[in-house]
């Protein structure tokens, strides 16, 4: 591929513009040992634009990407503006085979892409079509999607866009169509996060975010109320349930996809409340390798222990110990019994002997069947 530098693009104050027709993306392409490895990333083979389309006269030009952290990458047929700028390596001497020699003006600077030209101002692809009016030329990977909108702006937004329907939205100002900001908290700061749009009627007209209907969606808020729907809204473990998800307004993040899963891969997974943390669903299931451990002043099993708590569980070895002795005390008389004297009067005057003897245990195992009973574990 042919490097030249020159080209007798539209340009003004130093600033060209050139359609894309490649772009050097990792390790794998063919030029990227001739660019400096690394150095190269993102950059651009590009034609020179010239009257409203690209200078085939010309040849392929490259720019290096000059965004080292806040990357949107053009695709091929994009436009982006070219500028000169001086780089690390008009400082050093170049290897004869470097093309970087090739790509650098008499003054010392390097071409770069600074930026894609909103062509069409849409956030899915600004490419322009191709020489004869008739389509576009995208590249062989890049798939465009024919439904993505933009993202409708409020008054002060600072608004990220993905070429996809993702976006990150910095709000906190009230608008008609801001239903989040409103007259009591407007000022204060949102955060809205969006992986992908509901699919939208047409992909001109602006939308803005669903929480309830957006594939996965963070949103932070300050002091804002978001009509969320709940998955499942049983809550009848609680005493005074909490205000519910779409109700409740003040500072909270809300996590909402069609799937969550937390993970922690070197260390545990905390989670801590002030006040209350709640889980419902379907199925609830805890496991543990080692042990799974509850406490508190009072465990209730079931919605009827938390509201009756008449129903203790019974302490597990003092509950055994008891009926022990219960039985130890019934063998002694049944022993006896198997043993009474043939004639009544010695028969019944041994039967009177054993239960002088029996007769006091009784209110001590009467008093021991009270301290078998859990105080703060009730089931129903």
């Amino acid at each position: 591929m042919s490097n030249s530098s020159t080209g007798d693009s539209s340009s003004s104050g130093g600033v060209s513009f050139g359609i894309v027709l490649d772009i050097l993306l990792n390790e794998t392409h063919p030029e990227y040992e001739n660019y400096n490895k690394s150095q190269g990333l993102n950059g651009v083979f590009y034609t020179p634009y010239k009257n409203g389309a690209g200078d085939n006269e010309t040849n392929n030009s490259f720019a290096y990407c000059d965004a080292s952290f806040l990357k949107r990458i053009p695709v091929p047929g994009e436009i982006v503006v070219i500028e000169r700028r001086p780089s690390v390596y008009t400082l050093t001497k170049n290897t004869p085979n470097d093309k970087t020699n090739i790509n650098r003006s008499k003054e010392g600077l390097l071409t770069y892409w600074t930026g894609i030209v909103a062509g069409w101002n849409h956030p899915n692809v600004n490419v322009m079509p191709n020489e004869d009016n008739t389509g576009y030329i995208y590249g062989e990977d890049f798939d465009p999607e024919k439904i993505i909108a933009p993202l409708g702006a409020f008054p002060g937004d600072t608004i990220i866009e993905g070429r996809f329907g993702q976006s990150i939205r910095l709000n906190g100002t009230k608008a008609e169509s801001n239903t989040i900001v409103v007259e009591d908290n407007n000022g204060k700061p949102t955060i809205l996060i969006s992986n992908g749009q509901a699919e939208p009627e047409d992909s001109i007209n602006p939308v803005k975010e669903d929480i309830n209907k957006d594939p996965s969606s963070i949103y932070l808020t300050s002091d804002h109320q978001i009509e969320i729907e709940p998955a499942n809204d049983k809550r009848e473990a609680y005493i005074e349930p909490p205000v519910t998800p779409e109700e409740y307004k003040g500072s909270q993040v809300i996590v909402n996809g069609g799937r969550l899963f937390f993970n922690a891969k070197d260390e545990g997974a905390f989670i801590s409340a002030k006040e209350s943390i709640g889980l419902n669903s379907n199925i609830v299931a805890v496991d543990g390798e080692e042990y799974v451990a509850f406490d508190a002043d009072k465990i209730y099993l079931g919605e009827a222990a938390k509201r009756l708590e008449d129903e203790p569980v019974l302490l597990g070895k003092r509950t055994v110990d008891l009926l022990e002795e219960i039985i130890d005390e019934l063998d002694t008389i049944y022993t006896n019994l198997a043993t009474l004297p043939p004639a009544p009067p010695a028969g019944i005057a041994k039967l009177v002997v054993l239960g002088n003897m029996q007769k006091p245990s009784i209110p001590l195992l009467k008093t021991r069947l009270k301290r078998i009973m859990s105080e703060k574990v009730f089931t129903e």
